[in-house]
């Protein structure tokens, strides 16, 4: 009698989990970033204390929590996150865990552009050995940016491939379409384009079919950059824009604001892409992502000195070399 009623507490107890797990990354998954984190750390006060059956709660936690915190652009709290997931894992000696907080943590690296770092990252989660498929697809996710961002793009079509095929068996729709965008990433950086645009259109249908916006945003830019006409590129990037918004990212949503202050740019509209560009700077100066504050910089000192604003290009030329 005594056992039956302990494993009806423990049956309740792990649905309950499950179904906060659930909530947080549903209110991740339609931009409601700041709820989320909040029902993330409400979750984790009360999960107690460490163990082989909390772990894996308190990562999924963790993890989701450093998602949004990226989302909202908050990176020093997400690697904060990254950080206790990694320890978690090692305390629990659960090779699935330890992968999984390599994922996060190469994800944070990818942001914080230490790039060459993300890349050992990613390869030392593909070789850890553990049963669950979703983490490998993941590491494979990650290690195929990764070799995007190194220039290994056969090697990044040949990985994308693998994490594609693994996240469809395991019925991760939304995953397996942001995989494509790497293989599109990879295609296109070896010139081929049509194959580009075929994996991207891949990619967006499979978001779209679970309403993945960020995927969708993600997808909507990779267009943008195989599209020859500008007024359909400004309209891609717009649509992308919307995308992020709709996901609640905000380092996302301002950069395709760059983008298509570039494309404006592009149509000799110089005196509108510097004012977009200028807001831009200043909504980054908020952020904690320096390297996207820098990129944008360099654009907006090239507006100004096209338009003849040399005081203001000196004026953010010494920020822009701060930086």
């Amino acid at each position: 009698m005594t056992n039956k009623s302990s494993s009806g507490r423990r049956t309740i107890k792990k649905e309950s989990n499950e179904q906060v797990i659930e909530q947080v990354r549903q209110l991740a998954w339609t931009g409601h970033h700041a709820k989320a984190i909040d029902l993330a750390a409400q979750a984790l006060s009360d999960a107690g204390r460490v163990g082989s059956r909390t772990a894996p709660t308190k990562m999924d936690l963790l993890d989701l929590r450093a998602e949004s915190y990226i989302a909202q652009g908050k990176l020093d709290l997400a690697a904060k996150d990254a950080s206790a997931m990694m320890k978690l894992a090692k305390t629990v000696k659960k090779p699935a865990l330890i992968a999984q907080a390599l994922n996060r943590k190469v994800d944070i690296q990818f942001w914080l552009s230490e790039y060459q770092s993300a890349l050992r990252t990613a390869l030392s989660a593909t070789k850890i050995k553990h049963s669950s498929p979703k983490v490998l697809a993941e590491s494979l996710f990650y290690l195929a940016e990764a070799q995007n961002t190194a220039g290994q793009y056969t090697k990044a079509v040949d990985t994308a491939q693998k994490a594609i095929v693994i996240f469809q068996k395991a019925g991760e729709i939304s995953s397996a379409g942001r995989a494509y965008l790497q293989l599109a990433r990879a295609y296109y950086n070896l010139r081929r384009i049509d194959d580009s645009r075929q994996a991207s259109q891949r990619a967006l249908e499979l978001c779209q079919s679970v309403g993945d916006q960020y995927g969708i945003g993600e997808a909507q830019s990779r267009f943008g950059i195989t599209e020859i006409y500008i007024a359909k590129r400004i309209e891609q990037n717009q649509q992308a824009y919307w995308a992020y918004e709709a996901a609640g990212y905000v380092i996302k949503k301002t950069f395709r604001l760059g983008t298509i202050a570039y494309n404006y740019y592009q149509l000799g509209l110089f005196h509108r892409a510097r004012r977009m560009s200028s807001e831009i700077v200043e909504i980054l100066r908020t952020q904690e992502f320096k390297a996207g504050l820098t990129f944008q910089l360099g654009n907006l000192l090239g507006y100004e000195i096209i338009v003849g604003m040399l005081d203001s290009a000196r004026v953010h030329l010494q920020e822009y070399a701060e930086l």
